[in-house]
This record gives C-alpha cells, sequence and structure tokens, in this order.
C-alpha cells in the first residue's frame, strides 16, 4: 500500500523557496564571475526574485494562520475528498466493462 506523502508546512515551504532564490542568486553570481556567463541569466534572476516573492507570501500567510484556515477550510476538504476518491478508485479492482455482461 502506498502511504500518502508528508504534506509540508508553511514553515518548510517557506525555507525552501528562500534558500532555491538564494541559490539560483548564488550560481548567477558565480557564473558572471568566473566568466561562464558574460552576464547573469534574466530568466534564472527572474526565477529567483519569484522564489522571494513565494517566501514573503508564506510569511505573511503565517502571520494571519487562523483567518487562513478558516478561508482554506473548503478548500482543504474538498482536496482531501479528492484524494481519497482517487485512492479508492487506483485500489478498487478493475470494473467489468459492459460486453461482458452482453448476450449478443
Amino acid at each position: 500500500m502506498i502511504r500518502p506523502r508528508k504534506r509540508a508546512g508553511l514553515s518548510e515551504m517557506a525555507r525552501v523557496a528562500g534558500a532555491e532564490a538564494s541559490r539560483i542568486r548564488t550560481v548567477q553570481a558565480a557564473l558572471a564571475k568566473d566568466g561562464g556567463a558574460a552576464a547573469t541569466s534574466a530568466t534564472q534572476i527572474r526565477r529567483a526574485e519569484v522564489f522571494e516573492d513565494i517566501e514573503r507570501l508564506i510569511i505573511a500567510i503565517m502571520d494571519v494562520p487562523d483567518r487562513v484556515r478558516e478561508v482554506l477550510a473548503p478548500v482543504m476538504r474538498a482536496m482531501a475528498t479528492a484524494e481519497k476518491f482517487e485512492r479508492d478508485r487506483e485500489a478498487a479492482p478493475p470494473a467489468e466493462t459492459e460486453h461482458e455482461y452482453s448476450e449478443n
């Protein structure tokens, strides 16, 4: 039986997003300094900015956890129901087709 994965908490998500932004900026700076690139990649710098924005958003969400829980509760229940439906569907034996019951 496949166990559901452990969901990441907000603190971990913020930390990972910030670390990824830092990693991208460090790599870009090293490439530019060592002559591996004429300049930093605008695409990679934009990715770093997006990860920084994700980190800030998650931190802002963490500042108002009760309100966020209240707003997201219906969404989380729906997601849990959908995930359970999918797990049950995958665990169920294959359905017999209509042709197997046909007398023609």
